[in-house]
């Protein structure tokens, strides 16, 4: 319901952003990180991302209850992230990153299958997928659309040395 999805925004607090009803807050790492304690790995940001995806994944494989639970509604809330982004932008394919993809088979089949129950024309229906590339998927595709026009017409670089 809207009310309980509402209340489930404000439960999580204020987004490390300093505001309130962030998707961060409900889908982002911290949202699963939060349910430890102090001083638990997974909280510790000095520990590398890939380490605390890989805790995460070997506590979710062991049956971690809470973890199940909030791997659940985070895929609750990136079903309704994704549905407005399909709505407005209309893509052809999104690809999940980050502990997103460390969690496909918690992800990508319920989320893909929601969207698709809700579309109105199929032609408008997206294509789900999980980056290859790891936690740097995002920052590579940055780097490759920065360089994009480079790459298709070399030319375009002054090679002349700066004076």
């Amino acid at each position: 319901s809207l009310s309980l999805g509402l209340a489930g925004w404000l439960i999580l607090g204020r987004c490390r952003c300093g505001r309130r009803g962030c998707w961060e807050t409900r889908s982002g790492l911290q949202a699963l990180t939060s349910a430890y304690p102090p001083g638990d790995a997974v909280r510790d940001e000095t520990t590398s991302l890939d380490e605390r995806i890989e805790i995460l994944r070997q506590r979710f494989d062991a049956g971690d209850t809470e973890l199940t639970r909030r791997l659940e509604l985070s895929q609750q809330a990136l079903t309704r992230a994704l549905a407005i982004l399909e709505d407005v932008l209309n893509p052809q394919v999104i690809v999940l990153s980050g502990y997103l993809a460390a969690f496909a088979d918690v992800f990508v089949s319920p989320t893909a299958s929601a969207l698709k129950d809700r579309l109105l024309d199929q032609r408008a229906a997206v294509r789900l997928e999980t980056a290859h590339l790891g936690q740097w998927a995002s920052s590579y595709g940055a780097a490759l659309v920065a360089l994009e026009s480079v790459l298709d017409n070399p030319t375009l670089v002054d090679l002349r040395p700066a004076s």
